[in-house]
């Protein structure tokens, strides 16, 4: 039974946190067309709203048995590849590539 127990409560945990994306994915693009005049305000509740979904996806990769090395490794792959292919994301890319083997990925 307690074998039972623990699949179930993980297949909960990753039904939520699919859940929590999602959600976290919606209120940022309603963030984002609403408009407001306080500016510090709405790029506070963005960064909030990206980290959030930035912690759920690397929860859920554990959840799914993806390490968050195995995570920041193929994230480093795909910015290295819009570097070489050097697309329009080439100088967000490199910051981002700088950041993650910066911090261990």
């Amino acid at each position: 039974m307690p074998d039972d127990f623990d699949v179930t409560q993980n297949i909960k945990l990753v039904e939520k946190l699919k859940s929590e994306i999602l959600s976290s994915v919606s209120d940022l693009f309603s963030q984002m067309i609403m408009p407001s005049k306080n500016l510090a305000a709405n790029s506070n509740e963005r960064a909030q709203i990206l980290a959030d979904i930035i912690i759920f996806t690397y929860i859920l990769g554990d959840k799914l048995g993806i390490t968050n090395s195995v995570i920041d490794a193929k994230a480093a792959s795909k910015l290295k590849l819009n570097i070489v292919e050097q697309n329009i994301l080439y100088t967000q890319s490199v910051n981002l590539l700088k950041h993650i083997t910066r911090n261990g990925g």
